[in-house]
């Protein structure tokens, strides 16, 4: 992907961080339920029933809607759901540098997240964090 192309933040995380076919899956249902795929079958094989049934456990962690989405889409398959490491990277990254932002320390921040305090002045000083927190609304300061 180019560097130059403009980025799309999605709900925290830049779609074009996620797998081939967590991007697409993320455009049929949407991030979040596509963040709820990824935290209960990352790393796995999910096989996508051709009728809808409550009893399937994707629909439970889904929902409905979700769910029929997926079956309209890719019933019959077999899908391996990346864990998504790169993107739920970033988006602890930018949790971090938002908090950091918002007044919480580095040290507290480290605590917090089982991260060394070395590793959240990695994490705020990275080039990439410091671009998305550009590029991210955030309340005008009283100085602006």
């Amino acid at each position: 992907m180019s560097r130059d192309r403009k980025r799309k933040p999605l709900d925290g995380i830049f779609v074009e961080d996620l797998p081939e076919l967590l991007q697409e899956i993320s455009q049929l249902i949407g991030i979040p339920a596509t963040l709820l795929l990824v935290e209960h079958f990352g790393g796995t094989h999910l096989a996508i029933p051709t009728h809808f049934s409550d009893e399937r456990p994707f629909v439970a962690v889904v929902g409905h809607r979700a769910a029929s989405l997926l079956i309209q889409r890719y019933g019959g398959n077999l899908l391996y759901i990346a864990r998504a490491d790169r993107a739920l990277r970033a988006l602890r990254n930018m949790e971090i540098a938002a908090r950091f932002d918002a007044g919480t320390s580095a040290e507290r921040l480290a605590r917090e997240s089982g991260l060394s305090v070395r590793q959240i002045w990695n994490i705020l000083k990275r080039p990439e964090t410091v671009r998305r927190r550009e590029t991210t609304p955030r309340q005008p300061s009283l100085f602006d």
